[in-house]
């Protein structure tokens, strides 16, 4: 049996990226009203899930080429695992994405807020389910991205009700595990798994939560906070990638999205310094759109470095995907990394970020691929790292005068402060919370709200076509409760800590 929290068995109401919302916290929202806007739990035909994250769709097709039957691998909800557990049960497993609430975004929530994200939450409720299950002598068996988050935590063995922890890629290893598991064998209690050759990775056999669909796996970009960088980059073959598509059609999902670290780098990578292979990345896009009866299309990542390299490139899928002119593409959205306006940390910390440019090009790269995104109908949703290792209030200050730079190109700039991960070059270096934060981190962080708030709702209103009328008036009712309870928790916030906030 597979599952992951709550906060992940859902399909967003068909908006992948409303999927965020669960790093919300509570307080200042309500535990109901995150759940409610944000992750309602996916449907269910005959005893399966409909929509399952990417990564467990993944596992679960290992274990089908593994030798596991159709029957014998059941992917459910965690609030139908209990209904669906029977006495031929011998292992469940379990993705987990952010389960203490330790993402960079998470963390920034609930460090402002004293608050527990909702993705914590959830794994809370999901342990004491396998909790009850582990009692009855199954198997319990836990990867994901977030996993490095279990191993962080003293006796962790005993505080979480997991038999065995998988640290990488899945695919070496999920098949023996699950195995061993049935038979009754023992199990290590931590794996740790290489990269995947691309023929152990198995196309998937049923949709995905959001349609998402991976063509390449890993970064090469070297920046020492992050783990997908750290892994050799491969590219799916075209053939798969439109396979998966066929299949998240047949399973309902009306649109699709590519997922990689860097989307317009597929074909491309570091053996020409991360210039995109225009052609390669036009094929896959037109791949893609042969399977689809309407072209809604997007994509997970786009290195801001990749849209300031090939803006040909960017207006030619804005053409072919009819980006402002198709009520299928009012806008294109995607998620990028500015992480610093500092050109020595990035230098020093990031410096593959910048490629094919230099280091000391990086502000002005930054600044041209957002031009870039506003003449073509593209939607920045870009990070910054508040509480980088070594920075100065120079840093901070070469920061500010970026977002200045960035003020009018529509777009959500999401501050996150910075929290070391397990597989990295920094994750023995302090992580930074509120208590840290000096005056020059408040202004950022309160310019990051001021953009991200002045183009919220023009961009929830392009977002949301051509969805029903209820969707976009559920939204529109929880736009305003956010920014109600944000005003409550901000309140609440500035009296907790004795804040006298900076002018910006």
């Amino acid at each position: 049996m597979l599952t992951a929290p709550a906060t992940e068995m859902s399909n967003h109401y068909g908006k992948i990226f409303c999927g965020f919302g669960a790093c919300i916290s509570n307080p200042p929202f309500p535990p109901w009203f995150v759940k409610w806007l944000f992750y309602p739990p996916v449907s269910h035909h005959n005893g399966q899930a409909d929509y399952a994250p990417y990564a467990l769709r993944k596992i679960e097709a290992c274990l089908l080429d593994s030798g596991f039957s159709e029957s014998e691998v059941v992917t459910v909800h965690p609030e139908r695992l209990e209904k669906t557990v029977s006495p031929e049960t011998k292992a469940i497993g379990v993705t987990l994405m952010d389960p203490l609430g330790w993402g960079p975004t998470s963390l920034t929530f609930a460090s402002i807020f004293n608050g527990k994200t909702a993705t914590q939450a959830e794994f809370e409720r999901l342990s004491s389910i396998l909790e009850a299950q582990r009692r009855r002598g199954i198997k319990i068996i836990a990867g994901g991205p977030g996993v490095w988050q279990i191993l962080q935590v003293k006796d962790w063995e005993r505080l979480f009700p997991i038999d065995t922890v998988v640290v990488g890629e899945g695919e070496r290893v999920a098949g023996e595990l699950f195995h061993k598991a049935v038979n009754g064998e023992s199990l290590p209690r931590v794996v740790f798994s290489e990269d995947a050759d691309i023929e152990l990775i198995r196309p998937i056999r049923r949709a995905s939560v959001g349609g998402l669909i991976e063509v390449s796996r890993g970064c090469g970009r070297n920046c020492q906070f992050c783990t997908p960088t750290l892994r050799g980059k491969r590219d799916m073959p075209l053939s798969m990638i439109a396979e998966e598509v066929r299949v998240n059609i047949r399973g309902g999902n009306r649109s699709i999205c590519l997922h990689a670290e860097d989307v317009l780098n597929y074909g491309s990578g570091p053996k020409n310094r991360f210039k995109p292979d225009e052609e390669k990345v036009l094929r896959l896009f037109k791949t893609v759109l042969a399977e689809m009866e309407r072209p809604q299309l997007g994509i997970s990542h786009a290195a801001l470095s990749s849209i300031a390299a090939a803006p040909k490139l960017v207006e030619a899928i804005s053409e072919l995907l009819q980006v402002g002119k198709s009520k299928y593409a009012p806008l294109f959205g995607y998620q990028a990394g500015i992480e610093t306006g500092s050109v020595r940390l990035l230098r020093r910390l990031m410096a593959g970020k910048a490629l094919p440019f230099k280091p000391e090009e990086w502000p002005e790269v930054v600044v041209q691929a957002f031009g870039l995104s506003k003449d073509n109908g593209w939607i920045p949703a870009a990070t910054l790292i508040i509480g980088l290792p070594g920075e100065t209030p120079d840093d901070l200050n070469a920061t500010l005068e970026l977002m200045d730079r960035l003020k009018d190109v529509p777009s959500f700039i999401i501050p996150q402060f910075f929290m070391p991960m397990m597989e990295t070059v920094l994750e023995h270096a302090p992580r930074f919370d509120v208590a840290n934060m000096g005056e020059e981190h408040w202004k950022i962080l309160l310019k990051c709200i001021n953009h991200s708030v002045r183009w919220a709702n023009m961009l929830r209103t392009l977002y949301f076509k051509p969805e029903a009328l209820w969707l976009k008036a559920l939204y529109w009712v929880g736009y305003r409760l956010l920014y109600f309870f944000a005003w409550l928790g901000g309140k609440a916030t500035i009296r907790r800590l004795k804040l006298k906030l900076p002018q910006v």
